[in-house]
């Protein structure tokens, strides 16, 4: 079953720039390795703390403060790969834009 992001430019405004509010949010993830409580049969799992990611801008629009805290998938995404692609292309100009 597809589950698409609405991401078309032509549905967006107000674009913007966002470069130093997404590495401000990279700043507060620390990659953690856990596992659920009260579940023995829980496999060790990798990931962020939503307490973490509440600590930047960005990552407040993605947390919902409803306990037990929860990170909205779509909203991660999006953030992870506009960072990555931000700092993709700060990589290339370290490299002389190979």
């Amino acid at each position: 079953m597809w589950m698409g992001i609405l991401s078309d430019e032509d549905e967006k405004e107000n674009i913007e720039g966002a470069d130093q509010e997404l590495y401000g949010f990279l700043d507060q993830l620390n990659a953690k390795e856990f596992e659920y409580k009260g579940d023995p049969e829980s496999a060790r799992k990798f990931g962020v703390m939503a307490q973490d990611a509440q600590k930047s801008t960005v990552g407040q629009s993605m947390v919902d403060n409803k306990r037990p805290l929860t990170i909205d998938q779509g909203q991660a995404t999006g953030a992870t790969l506009a960072a990555l692609a931000s700092l993709h292309d700060r990589l290339k100009k370290i490299e002389g834009g190979k």
